[in-house]
């Protein structure tokens, strides 16, 4: 139906919503996430595989994803409360950095990334380490070109407020998910019995391109639902943006695009009857 003429195979690991490509041959792919998939797989064997399977002729490589997007076995993430107080943060089914959590193509040289500000940075640990991490991803996109030696044009989205909620003993993503991870040593022990709080993994670069519609997320912050919306109206020139509630999403550790994907019309054969 879809037209294929070959299927390819491999034993490295590497899901959808973790690299990101332009369709002219470049693929950007997170180190954070790619070697903790594929520990006892090198550099160069893994690009060797991108390049076999996925078509890639360029491979630029980013280091982090952001912080939110823990794995969920990794442990909690100390985090000061509205009281003043150290809480832990877990991870709900999340992913370890993909990267459709700050970037996407809008076409083969321009790129949308998520954007920390200063002021985001200076009062929020979390932003202040997503900070360090988008700043470094522009500085690695900036200096690198496309597929044919062309810098990329880089736009800059916001990103949502940092949210988490508590989740109770006896809530399936409690007993069913979080209770059941081991986690490693060194990690504060998991506190079966009480309440637990989930940090939300959320990003307005976690969108799906369509044809004509761009389907993004839309949060409680008005100013920053609209400047993300002109963001990509800008970015994807002729398309509408509709904003819809992804919160729902967020707190099951996707979002839009981990929820999608793009697929092609594929190929109609007509019956000789």
């Amino acid at each position: 139906h879809l037209g294929m003429k070959r299927i390819f195979s491999t034993k490295v690991v590497s899901e959808g919503g973790g690299r990101i490509q332009n369709g002219r041959g470049v693929l950007l792919v997170n180190r954070a996430v790619e070697f903790q998939r594929n520990p006892n797989v090198t550099q160069e064997d893994l690009e060797s595989t991108y390049r076999r399977t996925l078509g890639a002729s360029k491979i630029i490589w980013l280091n982090a994803g952001v912080q939110e997007d823990l794995h969920s076995s990794w442990g909690p993430i100390p985090y000061k409360g509205p009281d003043g107080k150290t809480i832990h943060l877990y991870g709900p089914q999340t992913t370890g950095g993909h990267l459709d959590e700050l970037c996407q193509f809008a076409g083969p040289r321009k790129i949308v990334l998520a954007q920390v500000t200063e002021d985001e940075a200076a009062n929020n640990p979390i932003a202040s380490v997503n900070y360090v991490r988008l700043e470094e991803a522009y500085r690695i996109l900036s200096e690198a070109t496309d597929q044919d030696g062309n810098p990329f044009e880089i736009v800059r989205l916001p990103v949502p407020d940092i949210d988490y909620m508590s989740v109770k003993p006896g809530e399936p993503m409690y007993q069913n998910f979080l209770a059941q991870l081991k986690y490693p040593d060194g990690t504060p022990p998991f506190p079966m019995g009480d309440p637990v709080y989930v940090i939300r993994a959320s990003s307005y670069a976690n969108y799906l391109a369509t044809n004509g519609v761009i389907i993004v997320p839309r949060y409680l912050n008005e100013t920053k639902d609209s400047v993300a919306v002109r963001v990509l109206e800008s970015a994807y020139e002729g398309r509408d943006v509709i904003q819809i509630d992804a919160v729902p999403l967020n707190y099951v550790g996707g979002g839009i695009h981990c929820a999608t994907q793009q697929q092609p019309a594929g190929v109609l054969e007509t019956s000789a009857e």
